[in-house]
């Protein structure tokens, strides 16, 4: 008896003083370090993409603390107003960033709202040890009746265009507000593109405001015809396809509509570059002279000409015999022998002479008359007029769906005249 008494008591006495590494009584073993990691405690966690004053409420649980060492995860929420915004980022530190590091960076934009994501502080003395915070960004839903609409970006990028000839980035020339034209579009977007671009195959670029957005080629039809946008859609913007979009909120209960416009920027090409009037040959008569077909010219655009007769907005006389320059051709315009010049087409530059006397004739022997240039640099300046290219005017300009995105069209039209020497 006094042998079992004893083994009992010998076990009772080993079991009072467990290991510093046993857990008994289920209290955790207190953490201990030699870094003090008060002065690495986040009081504010401010968001690079919100502004200070934005969130509506941060609450910063800090965690249990036992002589300056973390004991548990603290905890960090931020609720914010509503917002487009969909990652953010950290936008600062307060501590020492010699004495500590913290993962994820500052600037990696790793929270995503309502995915929480644990940051990590790190001291260099003993990396052992760590205080750690789980911050969750909760972003309040927008009332559908609030969302805002809008399209923001809009270009075509040369990695999913570049065999349709985009040889480059671009983007719109202009997003313009044009007001419920007709009551049928919202905003229009124009683009410009390097010439030679394949219309019917382009795959736009889009950042919009807003839940969704579907697109449709036929903007007389109705809503059936629009198909869900997503990332990669080739979309057929070669004229008679006008593009639309519809940019919905949450709930579809309401959209805004965008139409989008896409040309080259030189849509009027002339057979040469300069031309001489009377086939090269002398100017013999003085007075009112009409040429109807001084050169011809193609619409290369994806949009047809309307205009029945576009006048030259400039001309400039850069070579001329006469002492002071003097323009003897007006009107000049192109022309066309149809109501509508489509992609392909040609047209004609007419002009009306009026060379005065002195300058013409048939010269005799020994008269001292020889032949000289008389030179005009003219400019033919257009503009896109909903989905027409039509002359540019300064009075109709200021429209709001007339759009400057074609460079003048010129051409040098020569004559070559007599000069009489005394």
């Amino acid at each position: 008896m006094a042998l079992v008494a004893l083994s009992l008591f010998n076990l009772s006495c080993d079991s009072d003083d467990p290991p510093m590494d046993e857990n008994p009584d289920g209290v955790e073993t207190p953490i201990t370090s030699s870094v003090n990691f008060e002065n690495a405690l986040i009081r504010t966690f401010l968001l690079s993409e919100i502004e200070a004053n934005h969130p509506e409420k941060t609450t910063v649980k800090q965690p249990t603390m036992l002589d300056g060492v973390p004991q548990n995860m603290g905890k960090i929420t931020i609720k914010l107003a509503p917002t487009s915004v969909s990652k953010f980022s950290l936008k600062q530190v307060d501590f020492d960033t010699s004495e500590f590091s913290i993962s994820p960076q500052v600037g990696e934009q790793n929270i995503i709202a309502g995915k929480p994501i644990i940051y990590t502080i790190t001291p260099a003395k003993d990396p052992s040890v760590t205080l750690q915070y789980e911050v969750n960004v909760i972003v309040k839903p927008i009332d559908p009746a609030d969302e805002k609409l809008a399209m923001k970006t809009f270009g075509f990028l040369i990695s999913d265009n570049g065999e349709s000839g985009i040889n480059s980035d671009v983007f719109s020339a202009e997003i313009r507000d044009i007001g419920g034209f007709y009551q049928r579009y919202d905003t229009a977007v124009v683009m410009s593109v390097p010439d030679g671009t394949n219309f019917s195959n382009l795959v736009p670029y889009i950042e919009f405001e807003g839940s969704s957005i579907a697109y449709t080629t036929n903007v007389d039809g109705d809503d059936s015809d629009y198909k869900e946008f997503t990332a990669g859609t080739s979309i057929d913007f070669k004229y008679p396809n006008i593009v639309a979009f519809k940019i919905y909120n949450s709930d579809k209960s309401r959209f805004h509509k965008v139409v989008v416009y896409v040309d080259i920027e030189n849509p009027i090409v002339f057979d040469s570059p300069s031309v001489t009037l009377n086939d090269g040959k002398i100017v013999t008569t003085g007075g009112i002279d009409n040429y109807d077909n001084v050169i011809e010219f193609t619409n290369k655009g994806n949009y047809p000409i309307k205009t029945s007769r576009l006048n030259a907005s400039e001309a400039e006389v850069i070579e001329t015999p006469e002492a002071q320059p003097r323009l003897y051709y007006s009107p000049i315009s192109l022309r066309k022998d149809k109501d509508e010049l489509h992609t392909g087409e040609k047209g004609r530059l007419a002009l009306t002479a009026n060379f005065p006397f002195t300058l013409t004739g048939e010269p005799g022997a020994g008269s001292g008359i020889v032949a000289k240039s008389y030179v005009v640099k003219v400019q033919f300046k257009t503009m896109l007029s909903s989905d027409a290219i039509k002359a540019f005017s300064t009075s109709n300009n200021s429209s709001n769906i007339n759009f400057e995105i074609y460079n003048p069209a010129e051409i040098e039209i020569k004559a070559n005249v007599y000069v009489e020497y005394n």
